[in-house]
């Protein structure tokens, strides 16, 4: 009788507990059953699914950095060590010609001095051409010439120091000590500017970008830095930009010698919408490539490779701008 009773408990208290598990797990069965997409079906389908929508899905980039910048939504589309401190190369130009035409006019004339000449590269000035400011720009920054962007930042020292009157011609001190002070006042210019941007990665050490020694190039950035220093001049003065969107230009000094400044980015047709760009080589830096272009009606996007190769930036860029368009326009649906 004992014995049963015991029994009797024991199988009250096994059943009282099934129907506890019962209602405890029923949710769960109702869900696995109902909606079989939250198990591991469903995540094999959204993994299928980001694969599919996400352009930029196993893409193989030779570029150290990258860092694709939508400017009128302020977000980052796509980034890779974005934050880098990385050699400029010729990149470093954008700043000096910006830095120049923050203070002056561009239609000063400059003279395009020895000491100029002595830069690295032939881009075919002559010691003592007269150029307007702002022609020699366009000319430097598609050539991406030495001699031409180191005569304007020396120009703009000149005309700066001069004594309240800005004469026609910009011509520097035959004092040394007097040059090198001017040069150092206008790198010290383009590091104040790059902080007032906040450019927080970016120091300049020269006007050109050339490398100052076999270990040390003349400017540091990063591929994040660089897109929001091409935003800003979009912005503020695309003037400054706006010659290296072409393939090639025609240019003709005041002394009325005829110039072809031929584009040093080599893919300039292959990028649609192309609003600026600006090449960068040495051996330090390798290759880098910044680029703006407009996807759709105004909507500006920049993108910065840098730390690549010669060739390997353009093949970087091509990818990147065609994941980029896809990226926006499956967004846009």
């Amino acid at each position: 009788m004992k014995m049963n009773l015991i029994r009797e408990i024991d199988y009250k208290l096994l059943r009282a507990r099934i129907i506890v598990a019962i209602l405890f797990l029923a949710p769960t069965i109702v869900l696995l059953f109902a909606y079989p997409q939250n198990g591991i079906q469903g995540k094999k389908a959204d993994d299928a699914l980001m694969k599919k929508t996400n352009s930029f899905f196993n893409i193989f980039l030779l570029a150290k950095s990258v860092f694709v910048w939508d400017v009128n939504e302020q977000k980052a589309i796509y980034v890779k060590n974005e934050k880098e401190s990385l050699p400029l190369a010729s990149v470093s130009k954008v700043m000096t010609a910006l830095v120049a035409l923050d203070n002056m006019s561009g239609a000063e004339h400059v003279k395009i001095t020895a000491d100029s000449i002595k830069q690295e590269g032939d881009s075919g000035l002559r010691s003592d051409e007269k150029w307007k400011l702002k022609d020699l720009i366009d000319f430097s920054l598609m050539s991406s010439s030495n001699d031409g962007i180191y005569a304007v930042a020396s120009a703009v020292e000149s005309l700066k120091n001069d004594s309240g009157v800005k004469p026609p011609l910009a011509i520097m001190s035959v004092n040394q000590s007097g040059k090198e002070i001017a040069r150092q006042n206008f790198i010290d210019s383009m590091n104040k500017k790059a902080e007032v941007i906040g450019l927080s990665q970016t120091n300049y050490l020269n006007e050109t970008g050339l490398d100052i020694s076999l270990n040390e190039n003349g400017g540091y950035g990063s591929a994040e830095d660089m897109a929001k220093l091409f935003a800003y001049i979009i912005k503020n003065k695309p003037e400054i930009l706006e010659a290296t969107a072409h393939d090639k230009i025609e240019l003709t000094s005041l002394d009325s010698i005829s110039h072809t400044a031929q584009n040093t980015n080599e893919i300039v047709g292959a990028i649609p919408n192309l609003i600026a760009s600006k090449t960068g080589y040495t051996d330090i830096s390798g290759g880098n490539l910044v680029v703006a272009f407009d996807f759709g009606l105004m909507n500006p996007v920049v993108i910065s490779v840098l730390g690549s190769t010669r060739d390997g930036r353009f093949e970087d860029m091509k990818k990147l701008v065609e994941a980029t368009a896809k990226y926006l326009a499956d967004d846009k649906n």
